[in-house]
């Protein structure tokens, strides 16, 4: 019977990944590679992550619980002694309460900002006009 599940699960048609015909996102293909963030939100706190980055964000609790981003759909559970991790990619823009489900309490806030812009092309590594970038 086993050998039977395993030919027919090598014969099965295999799913194909879907090629979107659009970026995931507003300007996602010219972006460049992925700014990845690691961010700890202290109680009660605020962080501040850009439109466009990855951003793994930990969150402690008190007591077993679950911590919820609900507007962005991002949901971990948590213990005292495991933080939540929650992993996404910050996309849109806006201010999102880090609450606990069993509560509902605020944990905390989270800022996801407008992407700040690229400089010019032949501006210094500085980014600031006519100061040269330090060697």
């Amino acid at each position: 019977m086993l050998g039977l599940l395993v030919f027919a699960g090598a014969i099965a048609p295999r799913q194909q990944p879907v090629e979107r015909p659009y970026p995931a996102t507003p300007g996602a293909a010219d972006a460049g590679p992925v700014k990845q963030r690691n961010l700890t939100l202290k109680p009660g706190g605020r962080v501040v992550a850009h439109v466009g980055e990855s951003v793994t964000l930990t969150v402690g609790v008190k007591s077993a619980d679950s911590v919820e981003i609900d507007a962005l759909g991002l949901s971990q559970f948590a213990t005292p002694q495991a933080p939540a991790k929650l992993t996404f990619f910050a996309w849109p823009a806006g201010t999102y309460p880090v609450t606990s489900d069993n509560t509902g309490e605020t944990l905390g806030t989270l800022v996801v900002q407008p992407a700040p812009p690229s400089p010019p092309s032949g501006a210094p590594a500085s980014g600031v006009r006519g100061v040269p970038a330090a060697a």
